[in-house]
């Protein structure tokens, strides 16, 4: 370019730098505010975001920024800042009514009725406002309805639609309450009339539509679905209920027709519905083909990538996904969207290390990245590390409070943690599209059934069942039963549900277990073995039988089950260890440490090594058991039992009190309630000459156990800080109780030495 070119464009940089910055605060502020509403209508919600941003720091007294920028976060599901933003926008000024009638909206949704009558309230003094409208009098009607006055909440329906016969969310709302109350032809004349107000609109052709799909009309769902379809040949909607209205009526190949025409559409959002409508009618080898086509066409398309990985690894072939993911790293190492895969790839395969070197590079670039946080989430529950779990699920839903199955999954380990109410709260707290599904009604009744709040979880299971009798829901609905005694009523739900699930170990536990609870353990015996028969290729039909059959002592029938199990493709490790088990059960400690001896050979594993660790424990080799609990925690840092028989043995046999006080309180960490736990930290600071703390550790370690160890511990510790009575007291109850293990003559000596101080 010549110096004159330059000087040119140079120009013109310098023309828009000076206007831009002449340019007044109030109309830089119009600009982002305009340009944030154009980025939300386009689902770009960072940049709405930023826009907005800019705009409210430039007009700080204006409400309609605050007011768009809540809209932005209810559609990134944020729900706690969007009140946030709504309550400045009506701080700033109370009477914008797209503020008001926001507010409203939420709150007439909201599970208080108290809540929804205050919005009922708000809306009666907002109507006849400019801007309120029909939006107003449908929302009106909503609280109304949601309050059980459906009269009242018809009224303000018609009015709507008198006032704005075209007003399409009245329509609906009218026909949803018509069909609550089951006067279907009223429904239905309410939707043609909004055809007929609309013409010309696909809109209405699919609510008429829906509809019919609602009521089992299908042909005439369909017809409606075809009519928008025609009408507007790119509607992406009216081609995908076409396609789930053919699969409703069984009908592959038209659903196959209307997933093609989709995939052909511009949006890339619909390319890949027809790969995987392939995919899960087990044409696996058409829809990689068809996946493989569209990536080669469009290499920068990840979701297309993404689907061909999942696509190959369910089919059994993980490694060539893993091929294509590191080609793909090969060519942009921060492709998040590789990493990601990738690490779920790993995860599944249990490789944790490079699965958390992936997690932690995305995190550095991406700290809000909540997939992230939910796979890592998943490392630290294979490495046993609860604490870093929960954080990490926290972490996950502050930065994504829409990943279910990451609320469903923490909601879960609150309750195993014995803390149901704050499951609840967490449950209740999920975005209002989730509050209602299944998976969150499902966990809240079991957070409820552990809070014993038995009126509710009864209230939510019969719920639940009324759309639909899933597994999960009957067992629940046994639960109840079992717990008032009603064990043939549990009984008729659980085979109930063993029809729809017959290879769910937990039905078959509760099946069992009503007859145990029962004083009938052989009949539940017996109906697991006959439920093993009819499944003879199930492994956990025949698992479940032989723990069953171990419990009762039926040690050969049990070993004959778990080798079922184990041909039934059971995981062999495991079977192999409750082997283990009954060669321990019948004395046979030499078979038991051959086979487990065997098994480290093929495949050393934590639970192997800690049984191995009993076993020399019980021999008498407590070197070795040292050493072997050593080993398993190489494999297995979290492992509780490891970490509490090693630093016992540290302190009792290694004269090492001040390691053992480490892995005992690593193992506190993660076991707070355990009283193996307690026992062995009193009885490190006991060795260490911390007599008052070993006392405080030791009488919490009783408090909870049954042990009598732990009662000698006690006694002892109350000898060396100096309570002779109380010393006296455990002691000679303990050595009534068990006179004859290694501890006793420990005792004895406190004792003749408590009696004769001088000597």
């Amino acid at each position: 370019m010549s110096i004159k070119g330059y000087a040119f464009l140079f120009s013109g940089i310098l023309a828009v730098l000076l206007t831009w910055g002449c340019a007044r605060p109030e109309q830089r502020a119009s600009k982002h505010l305009e340009q944030g509403r154009k980025y939300l209508e386009a689902k770009d919600y960072a940049r709405a975001l930023l826009e907005l941003r800019n705009a409210a720091q430039l007009r700080p007294a204006d409400p309609e920024p605050y007011y768009q920028m809540a809209l932005v976060l209810l559609a990134t599901h944020d729900m706690k800042s969007a009140l946030a933003c709504l309550r400045k926008a009506l701080d700033l000024d109370p009477k914008h009514v797209p503020a008001q009638l926001k507010m409203a909206e939420l709150m007439a949704y909201n599970r208080e009725p108290k809540v929804v009558r205050k919005a009922g309230e708000q809306l009666k003094g907002l109507l006849g406002a400019p801007g309120v409208g029909a939006d107003g009098l449908n929302l009106l009607a909503i609280t109304e309805w949601r309050l059980g006055r459906s009269g009242q909440a018809e009224e303000h329906l018609k009015q709507a639609l008198a006032q704005f016969p075209a007003h399409l969310q009245s329509a609906v709302t009218l026909a949803s309450l018509y069909l609550s109350r089951k006067e279907t032809d009223l429904a239905e004349q309410v939707l043609q009339d909004a055809v007929r107000q609309a013409p010309r609109d696909t809109a209405p052709l699919m609510a008429l539509g829906r509809f019919y799909v609602l009521v089992n009309r299908l042909p005439e769902a369909e017809q409606q679905f075809r009519k928008a379809w025609k009408m507007q040949p790119s509607n992406a909607e009216a081609l995908l209920d076409l396609a789930n209205t053919a699969l409703q009526r069984g009908d592959q190949a038209a659903a196959g027709e209307s997933l093609g025409h989709l995939s052909r559409l511009p949006d890339t959002r619909y390319r890949s519905l027809h790969a995987i409508f392939l995919f899960q009618n087990g044409r696996q080898m058409e829809a990689i083909g068809e996946l493989e086509r569209l990536a080669q066409s469009d290499p920068k398309d990840r979701q297309v990538r993404s689907l061909l990985v999942s696509a190959l690894v369910v089919s059994g072939r993980a490694s060539e996904a893993e091929q294509l993911l590191n080609a793909a790293l090969a060519k942009n190492r921060r492709d998040t969207e590789a990493l990601l895969q990738r690490a779920a790839l790993l995860i599944r395969v249990r490789n944790y290390a490079p699965a958390q070197a992936d997690l932690t590079q995305i995190l550095h670039d991406q700290p809000s990245r909540g997939e992230a946080h939910y796979l890592m989430s998943r490392i630290h529950h294979a490495q046993r590390e609860p604490l870093l779990e929960r954080q990490e699920l926290e972490a996950a839903l502050r930065v994504n409070p829409s990943l279910l199955a990451c609320r469903i999954q923490l909601a879960q380990r609150l309750v195993a943690s014995k803390r149901p109410r704050a499951a609840l709260d967490l449950l209740n707290a999920a975005p209002r599209e989730q509050v209602d599904t299944m998976p969150v009604l499902i966990e809240r009744n079991w957070a409820l059934l552990a809070a014993h709040n038995r009126a509710e979880a009864r209230r939510g299971i019969e719920y639940g069942l009324q759309a639909a009798r899933l597994p999960e829901l009957l067992l629940q609905q046994a639960v109840l039963s079992l717990e008032s005694k009603e064990y043939a009523a549990a009984r008729h739900v659980l085979e109930e549900a063993l029809t729809a699930s017959p290879e769910d170990p937990r039905i078959l536990e509760a099946l069992a277990g009503s007859y145990q609870l029962e004083r009938k353990p052989a009949e539940g015996i017996a109906r697991l073995r006959r439920h093993a028969e009819q499944y003879p290729t199930s492994a956990a039909a025949q698992s479940t039988l032989a723990r069953w059959l171990f419990e009762s002592r039926r040690y050969a029938e049990a070993r004959a089950a778990f080798l079922a199990a184990m041909a039934a493709g059971a995981d062999a490790e495991r079977m192999e260890l409750r082997l283990v088990e009954i060669d321990l059960a019948e004395g046979n400690r030499d078979a038991a440490k051959r086979r487990l001896l065997a098994l480290l050979e093929k495949a050393p594993s934590a639970e192997a090594l800690l049984t191995l660790g009993n076993i020399e424990e019980s021999l008498g080799n407590r070197s070795a058991a040292i050493e072997s609990y050593r080993r398993a925690l190489a494999i297995d840092p979290g492992c509780v039992p490891a970490m509490n028989n090693l630093a016992y043995l540290l302190v009792d046999h290694a004269g090492q009190p001040d390691e053992a006080l480490q892995y005992a309180r690593q193992s506190m960490e993660q076991a707070p309630d355990n009283y193996d736990v307690e026992d062995t930290i009193g009885w490190a600071y006991y060795h260490k000459g911390l007599y008052p703390t070993a006392v405080r550790y030791l009488e919490r370690a009783v408090a909870k156990s049954p042990k009598i160890v732990s009662r000698y511990h006690l006694g002892l510790a109350y000898a060396a800080a100096g309570n002779r009575r109380r010393a006296e007291q455990v002691l000679r109850a303990a050595l009534k109780a068990a006179p004859s293990i290694r501890e006793a003559e420990l005792a004895r000596q406190a004792l003749y030495q408590m009696q004769n101080p001088t000597q």
